[in-house]
């Protein structure tokens, strides 16, 4: 069914258009450094996104071999999984590893060794209990729901990275 109603799409919108925006959109939005404003904007500009893929021309109407029909089909869930990186990112508000916001990053210690700066470790610490979660998302008919789960308990206590 749901091929179906795609093969019968025939509006003006192209959808390999849809899908370069896209890339561009998370390129400059939702990379390795992370600004709150700019995954807000991003999640606008996907929902737009959404909103022309519904006038979509699927360009190709046959029944077999037919890349468009899949790539239409495909193009929707490129459109789900970048909501889902753009409002998990927005959610987390932490500077650590590939989630990386400067305005949530911690100052440098007082020492060369973190460990040596109580002050900062209990900082360092108190963000890690915070953060040190696994991102759950869920698809419900309001839009994504983001949850949370614990992660499991590594052999070695997590510490902070610090280069002598």
């Amino acid at each position: 069914d749901r091929f179906a109603q795609i093969r019968a799409m025939d509006g003006q919108e192209n959808p390999y258009k849809l899908a370069q925006e896209l890339g561009d959109i998370m390129t400059e939005n939702c990379t390795v450094v992370r600004v709150n404003a700019k995954l807000e904007k991003a999640l606008g500009q996907i929902a737009d996104l959404k909103d022309r893929w519904s006038r979509v021309n699927v360009l190709d109407t046959g029944n077999s071999a037919n890349r468009s029909l899949s790539f239409v089909n495909q193009l929707w869930n490129m459109f789900a999984i970048s909501e889902v990186i753009a409002k998990g990112a927005l959610l987390r508000n932490e500077s650590r590893g590939a989630h990386y916001k400067p305005e949530f990053n911690l100052p440098e210690p007082k020492t060369r060794n973190p460990n040596e700066d109580p002050e900062w470790m209990e900082k360092w610490r108190e963000r890690n209990e915070k953060w040190a979660k696994i991102t759950m998302a869920k698809h419900t008919p309001e839009g994504v729901e983001i949850s949370y789960r614990d992660l499991p308990t590594p052999v070695l206590a997590p510490e902070p990275r610090w280069y002598a």
